[in-house]
Order: structure tokens, then sequence, then C-alpha cells
């Protein structure tokens, strides 16, 4: 007879906009999405915050905002607590191609904007520093798989450490 395991609960930070943030249903190997304050990333799963931490950039505009505009002091604080956590993943939902046609990639950014802005190699050159500097922090230019992508982060991590699973979802 087959071994039942507990299901994995998704923890979503609550500064997640409601809009674009991900949401896991019940299923399966899900116990379901819960809303919670994380404080230095926007996905983990219960259990698991001390371990494993996902952080979600939904456009090359977003990082470029993180790495060069106003919200870097903020962006730096947090790549030094993801780089001491041992699974951390900043999964962005574009792609490297996207990254390298800003800011002409970016629909929302007016033209006479995009002129003023560095470009997307400029911004890649910023991510490649960062890799140097916070080797801990694995990034992931999914792209439109950026969900599947962190689906297949939960399964693994709860095949890594089933006793961080809540047995209460068995």
């Amino acid at each position: 007879m087959k071994k039942t395991l507990p299901k994995w609960t998704v923890l979503r930070d609550s500064s997640e906009k409601a809009d674009f943030g991900w949401r896991w249903n019940a299923a399966a190997a899900c116990a379901g999405t819960d809303v919670v304050s994380l404080e230095w990333a926007d996905y983990t799963l219960r259990g698991f915050e001390d371990i494993f931490l996902v952080e979600r950039k939904l456009s090359s505009a977003e990082l470029y905002h993180n790495l060069i505009g106003e919200d870097y002091k903020r962006f730096r604080k947090e790549l030094v607590a993801l780089n001491e956590i041992k699974h951390a993943y900043i999964v962005c939902e574009f792609t490297l191609s996207d990254l390298f046609g800003f800011p002409w990639s970016e629909p929302k950014i007016p033209k006479s904007v995009k002129y003023k802005m560095q470009t997307g190699e400029a911004v890649y050159y910023r991510v490649t520093n960062l890799h140097l500097k916070y080797p801990n922090i694995r990034w992931e230019f999914a792209g439109r798989a950026a969900k599947q992508v962190v689906t297949s982060l939960f399964k693994r991590m709860s095949a890594l450490y089933p006793e961080r699973l809540d047995a209460s979802t068995i």
C-alpha cells in the first residue's frame, strides 16, 4: 500500500498584488494557498520559511526599478536576506529576450521615457554582478512558464524535506 504524504501549503505574501499574484488551489499534493506576511519574498511553503523562498518579478520594468530605480535600497536588503537562505530563487515572468529588449519590450512605458532609460543589456549587467555578489540566489527567467517553474520547485522541496510538511494535511 502506497504511503500518503502530507500536502504542501503555499504561503503568499500579503503585499503581493491580488490582481497579479499566483494562487494554488487544493489538489492531490497541495492543500491550497494562504496569504500571510512574509518578510523577504513573495512565496514559500508552510514549514519551509527558513530554508526556501521565492521572489517573483512580474516584468523587466519591475526588475529595472529594483536594480536601477528608486527601489534599489529596499531590494538590496532583500538580496542580502535571500542570500542567507539555503534555497532562494528569483523567478521572472519574462525571458532574457524580453530583458534584452527592454525598455522597448515594455508596452506600458511611454516612448518619451524609454529614450531616457538604460537598456536591458545594462540591467542584465547588474543581474550578472548580483550573481557574483549573492551566489546563493538562483535566477530563473521563466517567461510565461514562471508559475509552472515555481510549482515544480514546490514539488521538489516537499520531496527533499517531507518532514517539514504539515501532517494534518494528509
